[in-house]
């Protein structure tokens, strides 16, 4: 019979593989009529689970019984039914208390050795263990599409409950004071609501509670915001955190990363789209701050200025801090290139901006004028 077999990261193929035979008296066998391609089937696919090569995959599914065990009674040869991802034995205590994902003997479709070696569902047919619990027999006469819209409509009657539940959660983190309290409400919140709708101001508090000030612990924030990067590849929040961190950090091929970190986030920011709003353009211009910054501690003064420009011009008005600081490097990087007047202007602004970054641009301001008065 056909299957989808993984092969490697990457790379699946259909292939012929052989017909599953009954080997215990609670077994059915089950002739496929449609199975699902779910999220964890795709984290088999991008190789962040590790199955051997030439398994079965897929674990959602729905089908004919065309064969049964005889200790199976609650469906029969000939009936449509809909299957569980996984099996479970029925009798140990977890199963006795209905925690059938907790079962000892428990197997997952389509995982590998790992989670059992039971092979999975994207093939012609499937073996199903312990049918009677794992399997549910379709009403008769229902389609597939009658199915799906029963299966919609009951998503929809417990919608609403389901999104107070998410909204209370999100206000229990917004009203938490205690930073490990809300440290604790957010990961309870992101393995409760994995695809939140409040997944980026969700994704803010836990990078902003994890940050200095707060928690200040800079592994468990790298790690956050790493773990949001997985999800969510396109998140500005994650990308400029990571590109500040590792701006910071002065072990070697931090300064790469940073970089790196910074292009993706300008990339995602787009500021120069019609539609680009204020936060999409801070975002740039602190990216552009970012690699400039940089490239001043790695001495390619050249190449910070053009990105401290860029940065500066997207955060004026906007970011008086981060505008201060884009106008505290370019001073530094005009200086040391010995273009005194262009150093003289950015630092004359500098000097007006109330901050920590005033008195240094002032004592550069300084600096720069005695060494103009020298010149002449």
């Amino acid at each position: 019979m056909r299957a989808v077999t993984f092969q490697a990261p990457g790379e699946v193929l259909v292939q012929e593989v052989p017909e599953p035979k009954i080997t215990h008296t609670a077994d059915a066998i089950v002739a496929i009529e449609a199975s699902g391609i779910c999220g964890s089937d795709l984290h088999i696919y991008h190789g962040r689970v590790k199955i051997e090569p030439g398994f079965t995959l897929g674990h959602e599914y729905v089908g004919t019984v065309i064969a049964a065990g005889e200790d199976v009674q609650a469906v029969g040869v000939g009936d449509r039914v809909l299957g569980c991802f996984q099996t479970a034995c029925g009798k140990c205590f977890f199963c006795r208390r209905g925690w059938f994902h907790k079962c000892d003997t428990s197997r997952t479709f389509g995982h590998g050795a790992a989670l059992g070696s039971l092979p999975g569902t994207q093939a012609e047919q499937t073996l199903v263990p312990n049918a009677d619990l794992v399997l549910r027999r379709l009403p008769e006469g229902m389609s597939d599409e009658d199915f799906s819209r029963k299966v919609n409509e009951d998503k929809s009657s417990v919608q609403n409950s389901c999104d107070f539940l998410e909204t209370s959660g999100f206000n229990a983190i917004t009203s938490e004071t205690d930073p490990k309290s809300r440290m604790a409400d957010i990961e309870k919140f992101t393995l409760a609501f994995p695809d939140s709708k409040y997944q980026e101001p969700v994704s803010n508090y836990a990078m902003y509670t994890l940050g200095p000030g707060q928690l200040n612990d800079k592994e468990r924030l790298v790690s956050f915001g790493e773990k949001i990067l997985a999800s969510n590849p396109n998140s500005l929040a994650a990308l400029l955190l990571l590109a500040n961190y590792y701006g910071d950090d002065s072990k070697p091929g931090s300064g790469a990363k940073a970089i790196t970190y910074s292009q993706k986030a300008i990339e995602v920011a787009k500021p120069d789209a019609a539609d680009a709003d204020k936060s999409r353009k801070l975002s740039a211009g602190a990216a552009h701050n970012t690699i400039g910054w940089v490239y001043l501690k790695q001495e390619k003064t050249a190449a910070s200025i053009p990105e401290l420009r860029t940065a500066a011009g997207l955060l004026k008005g906007q970011d008086d801090q981060q505008y201060a600081r884009a106008l505290y490097g370019l001073g530094f990087a005009y200086g040391k290139l010995n273009k005194l007047t262009e150093a003289r202007e950015v630092l004359t602004e500098a000097v007006k901006i109330p901050g920590p970054l005033q008195g240094m641009s002032q004592d550069l301001l300084t600096k720069v004028n005695s060494a103009r008065a020298k010149g002449k």
